[in-house]
């Protein structure tokens, strides 16, 4: 397998995984507003916040591929959205639960814009 083959491979798996995660915490919206005793308005900042995240990523994500280069941003965009998938899980309050999900939705961002740069 060539080197764009692969690049292209793994960009695709952190896409997917990028689209998953915009839209499977819909399904437990019901159950986080019922956890964290909040209206079922104000559980819709879950899903809000990640695409949030996502558009702070854009303007950036040029400037930082040029900083830190393309390849270490792709690995840093990875590290920083396993962790904040981890901080979701974790998240003890719905204000911790919402930054987590900005932060989990800036490093996807960087992993579909960083990663289709990468491919092309």
């Amino acid at each position: 397998m060539t080197y764009r083959y692969r690049v292209a491979t793994i960009f695709l798996m952190g896409f997917f995984i990028d689209c998953i995660n915009l839209f499977m915490p819909t399904v437990a919206l019901p159950r986080i507003a019922a956890e964290f005793a909040i209206g079922n308005a104000s559980s819709a900042w879950v899903g809000n916040a990640y695409m949030l995240g996502l558009t702070l990523a854009v303007p950036v994500s040029t400037w930082l591929a040029s900083r830190w280069g393309a390849r270490r941003l792709l690995c840093a965009a990875m590290l920083g959205f396993s962790v904040a998938v981890w901080g979701c899980g974790e998240a003890a309050s719905f204000a911790a639960l919402i930054t987590w999900r900005l932060l989990q939705g800036m490093a996807g961002g960087l992993l579909i814009l960083v990663g289709q740069a990468l491919t092309f």
